[in-house]
């Protein structure tokens, strides 16, 4: 099995509920974000062996990869290892130049996994793919990822040299986000940033400070951003600001930013939910989305949400044993508070007006069956009268 971190996290608390019974994993492959040492040492209780690997799509993927040992969950995060057989590595300076062991430089890949470039892009392609003395095939793809070799000989990834982000596996470039964002009418700038401690916490959010007079909207901003970006680039917030803080060197100052977010006042106008069960669903969307002010009417996955988020909602819901069980496909059928706060009180399985569509389903499919087994008799007949069977 292939996953995330972040996947493995809601795979863990299932397992946590659930129990190992009739769980046969031989392999689990953590790739696309780093692997904290706790998320380890849990899914090494229950799966064969470990791995952690490391390797963008400009390198076919792969590139680095190890089982994952007792000793290599000591720290913060997992070691990637070491490299596999169609790639080399090497930990340069801002010089080009090789730094020692357990000293901090940007990682670059070397060897036959490496691509020949972007389509169409041959300025990327010039700044990522380097000619360099130090590869015998003259190519290095620059990583953009900082890294060092431990003690052991093992890559550990520290982060990036510039603004790119890993969102649930994906890579974004915030500049990427921030520059669509600017080019909404109304908008007079913005930041994107990444909010939440830990893989299975980080969001994607933004900041926006918008033109005078403009009243511009978080719901107004997201559909524009909908309409041009990929999902895993679309902020699952959006806060309005009059001003952004800044540091000395008069930057934005991204990590009080972050804190001013987390108190953006809640949008006006949500419905409060009128029931138990309705305001049961609301605390846990709040929770999980980490927002105030969500409507009963608001679709999960507009105000933020996904689907790794949807696992940590069924979760959280599925403990509460005085609602009749529920299943984790039925959340994408009952978006909203209201619709899934009404499923939680039926206790049936299915949408209100969903036997109206199964039933014609039902009655086309037996119409397809009524037909191919009349086919069938029309068939044999014609074949016992050539024969002259009496049944003809």
């Amino acid at each position: 099995m292939v996953q995330t971190p972040s996947a493995l996290h809601g795979l863990a608390d299932v397992v946590r509920r659930t129990g190992t019974q009739g769980l046969a994993l031989k392999h689990v492959f953590s790739s696309g974000e780093p692997l904290p040492a706790p998320l380890a040492r849990t899914v090494r209780e229950w799966c064969g062996t470990l791995w952690n690997t490391y390797g963008p799509a400009e390198t076919r993927v792969w590139a680095i990869a190890q089982p994952v040992r007792p000793e290599d969950c000591a720290g913060t995060d997992v070691p990637v290892g070491l490299p596999l057989a169609h790639a080399r590595v090497h930990v340069l300076d801002r010089h080009g130049q090789p730094v020692p062991p357990e000293f901090t430089g940007e990682l670059h890949i070397g060897g036959p996994c490496v691509s020949r470039g972007y389509v169409n892009q041959p300025q990327l392609t010039k700044e990522r793919f380097l000619d360099s003395p130090l590869e015998p095939q003259g190519r290095l793809y620059r990583t953009g990822d900082l890294a060092r070799v431990n003690t052991r000989g093992q890559l550990e990834i520290l982060g990036r040299v510039d603004n790119q982000v890993w969102i649930s596996g994906f890579r974004v470039e915030l500049e990427g986000v921030e520059a669509r964002l600017d080019e909404v009418p109304g908008v007079r700038r913005s930041t994107a940033l990444v909010v939440g401690a830990g893989v299975d916490d980080s969001r994607l959010v933004a900041c926006v400070i918008p033109e005078p007079g403009s009243n511009v909207t978080e719901g107004d901003l997201r559909a524009e951003l909908r309409s041009t970006l990929p999902p895993h680039m679309v902020p699952a917030a959006i806060g309005i600001f009059d001003a952004f803080p800044l540091d000395a060197g008069q930057q934005v100052d991204r990590a009080r930013l972050a804190e001013q977010f987390a108190n953006v006042p809640a949008p006006s106008g949500a419905a409060v939910a009128p029931s138990d069960r309705e305001r049961r669903v609301t605390a846990v969307w709040q929770q999980v989305l980490q927002r105030q002010g969500i409507g009963r009417e608001d679709n999960f996955f507009d105000i933020g949400g996904n689907s790794m988020l949807l696992l940590q909602v069924y979760e959280l819901l599925a403990g509460d044993t005085a609602d009749p069980p529920l299943k984790g496909s039925e959340l994408f059928r009952y978006p909203t508070v209201a619709s899934l706060a009404a499923r939680l009180g039926r206790g049936d399985a299915a949408p209100a007006d969903a036997g109206a569509v199964g039933g014609r389903d039902r009655e086309r499919t037996s119409g397809r069956r009524v037909r191919r087994t009349d086919d069938t008799v029309r068939d044999a007949r014609l074949r016992a009268r050539e024969r002259g069977g009496k049944n003809a």
